[in-house]
């Protein structure tokens, strides 16, 4: 059963976060998995590690690629690992690099098929709003907004729209391609909140 999760709905203080981090007596194990978003190091899955110092976070990201690398990828990296969440977080590269939608789709729904034999919860987090963004085309906005909106019908335990969550100028870096710290925060503090992590 899939959840949507509007931005903006959500509000928790990082405090809170840190205060509450300790209140769970068993260690989960996270990995997250995507493009620029993610691997960047003030990301919103390095927040949530640094709000949850005992627990156990890992990437498999990687700035610049698409959905087939982080299949690729994550289907090496979970070998011989178990977790208990798995976020994805990509598409925008596929879309802007010309990869063909439905090749996209179909290493979507692989790489939550890896999640799902891994006995994971699946976590997708659509990604951010493109309307700042410099080389802004509006037939490959709309064919990302295609993208959103066949994730919110796929069977992932948890979705974040990311996408609505971030259409504010103000929540991006200065290039307007990548959200930033802040978006990172709201976004890191929406996924404790959805998962229940805390």
């Amino acid at each position: 059963m899939s959840l949507r999760i509007i931005g903006g709905s959500v509000a928790l203080l990082g405090a809170y976060i840190l205060l509450t981090s300790f209140t769970r007596k068993k260690k989960l194990n996270l990995l997250f998995v995507g493009d620029s978003n993610t691997d960047n190091k003030n990301s919103y899955a390095d927040k949530v590690k640094l709000a949850f110092p005992n627990y156990r976070v890992d990437k498999v990201a990687k700035w610049g690629e698409k959905s087939k690398w982080m299949l690729d990828n994550l289907e090496t990296h979970l070998k011989g690992k178990k977790y208990d969440i798995i976020t994805f977080l990509g598409g925008s590269n596929d879309v802007y690099g010309d990869v063909p939608l439905e090749e996209t789709k179909s290493n979507i729904l692989k790489i939550n098929k890896l999640i799902k034999d891994n006995g994971a919860k699946s976590v997708i987090v659509t990604p951010p709003n493109k309307k700042f963004f410099p080389e802004n085309d509006p037939l490959k906005n709309k064919v990302l907004l295609d993208l959103i909106e066949w994730e919110k019908k796929q069977d992932f335990d948890y979705l974040i729209d990311f996408y609505n969550l971030t259409d504010k100028i103000d929540l991006f870096a200065s290039d307007l391609r990548h959200p930033n710290s802040e978006a990172h925060q709201i976004l890191a503090n929406l996924y404790i909140k959805t998962t229940g992590i805390s």
